[in-house]
């Protein structure tokens, strides 16, 4: 069972400021609250509120042992039972540099604290983590047959890339286990050996997979993305050719679904990328649980209620998105007014597209209502039909989706400055950096919101957002 710990950069940089007090040789403590996000491969915990214990929640410190006080054990616990969390226990070892590890102290409490913490706050998962000045190590609990395993990684999600850590247990962790193919030899000489097994690891959602979403995949998986997931329940016709990268009139003739046919096109060049698809709504419980399967997500779609779904599971789950889109406007006698497209990278623990009123909340509501009411809308104008044809080219598709795909490339590997909103002008040749602005109020992402949630979709308590951090 594969169990990641997943945090903000903001929220880890803040916890080990706490814990490491500057010229203090004492050993430190404190809690992370964590959501629970299952997936087919185990889950990850994400990390929604840390609790430090000060001097008054201690009963004993010194440089080779901390001990909380209960009645703060107490307070933390019903705090994790009332949002229905999973909980990381953590303290330092501050004598300890490049190496760290649990100590026999450690391995007593342990013994007795996991099957209490089980018996209290359920399953969990619930970890266990011990930090040294420049490295960590950490543990969590199956509940099911008493064992203690090793964490997979501890992964920080920040404006400036993604940042994983391994435990100090696990010591066969190398890039070069990866494997560099020929095939990318020109990308070693730009990103190096590390910055193209990088790129390869990541999982990687594609929703929608039209004229964006095409090229989209496409090109991640010319980049060396290792698995891809393919989410996408439209079929092939022939007004989709001028723009759908990778299809063929015998696509459009059988109808084939959109993502067979981009998984046929990109087996013919890679034969290495493992490719699931999805052949179904994005609302349907199969992509939903699939997208949870990913290390980034990627829409394709101008739909209003799509993006905000991926929006809602980037926030709850903690997963990076890369929103895509584009319009064109003409009028009567075929003049473009208005053309262009936007790429925005949602990161959590930093602005979503709520912020900045990026999604048109009403639309999304009248797309999810039941077939025969959409039928009334569409027919009094307020949303478009999926038969309802809108100006697309396969050019205007590509620069963004080529947008999108480079600023990925400098997310990971740091090749480049990044740029979280970025808005082309289709008739000006013109590209534009955009402020993404976090509102420290908004209910989808703010530390009082679903931020880091999981699968329980709770707030966390009042007296919980207002514990200092």
């Amino acid at each position: 069972m594969n169990i990641k710990i997943i945090a903000t950069k903001q929220m880890y940089e803040d916890m080990r400021n706490k814990l490491f007090p500057e010229n203090d040789p004492l050993e430190q403590f404190g809690f992370i609250i964590t959501g629970i996000s299952r997936n087919s491969n185990g889950c990850n915990l994400l990390c929604r509120k840390f609790i430090y214990a000060d001097k008054s929640c201690l009963i004993k410190q010194s440089r080779v042992s901390v001990s909380p006080d209960p009645r703060f054990v107490r307070y933390v616990w019903g705090i994790v039972k009332e949002c229905n969390a999973a909980l990381i226990t953590v303290h330092t070892h501050p004598f300890a540099k490049n190496n760290v590890s649990f100590s026999g102290i450690d391995d007593n409490s342990e013994a007795k604290g996991f099957p209490n913490e089980v018996e209290f706050l359920g399953e969990g998962p619930h970890a266990n983590m011990v930090l040294g000045t420049n490295c960590f190590d950490a543990r969590w609990y199956n509940a099911k047959d008493r064992s203690v395993s090793p964490i997979n990684e501890f992964r920080i999600i920040g404006e400036d890339g993604v940042k994983i850590l391994k435990p100090t247990s696990l010591h066969d962790f190398s890039h070069d286990r990866y494997g560099i193919k020929e095939i990318y030899d020109r990308q070693v000489l730009a990103f190096g050996k590390v910055g193209q097994a990088l790129l390869q690891k990541p999982v990687i959602c594609i929703v929608g997979c039209g004229g964006i979403g095409s090229i989209l995949t496409i090109q991640l998986a010319r980049l060396g993305v290792n698995k891809l997931i393919l989410i996408d329940h439209d079929r092939v016709e022939i007004s989709n050719l001028n723009r759908l990268a990778g299809s063929k009139l015998s696509d459009a003739k059988f109808k084939r679904l959109k993502v067979q046919m981009l998984a046929n096109y990109i087996r013919k060049f890679n034969h290495n990328v493992q490719i699931q698809i999805v052949p179904e709504s994005i609302f349907s419980p199969r992509s939903q649980a699939a997208i949870k399967d990913a290390d980034f997500i990627f829409g394709g779609t101008d739909n209003q209620s799509t993006r905000d779904i991926l929006n809602t599971n980037a926030i709850h789950h903690m997963i990076p998105y890369f929103d895509c889109g584009t319009g064109i406007k003409a009028d009567a006698k075929h003049n473009i007014e208005h053309a262009g497209g936007q790429v925005r990278i949602v990161i959590p623990g930093l602005a979503c597209l709520r912020c900045i009123n990026g999604i048109n909340t009403d639309i999304a509501k009248m797309e999810r209502l039941p077939e025969d009411q959409q039928q009334g809308m569409i027919q009094r104008g307020y949303i478009a039909g999926e038969d309802e044809h809108s100006p697309a080219v396969a050019s205007l598709n590509g620069v963004i989706a080529n947008f999108a795909v480079t600023e990925f490339m400098g997310y990971i590997t740091g090749c480049k400055p990044r740029f979280r909103y970025i808005n082309y002008d289709f008739l000006k040749s013109f590209v534009v950096p955009v402020e993404f602005l976090k509102k420290s109020d908004c209910f989808s992402c703010s530390e009082d919101s679903l931020l880091g949630c999981g699968d329980g979709g709770l707030t966390l308590p009042e007296y919980a957002v207002a514990c200092e951090v």
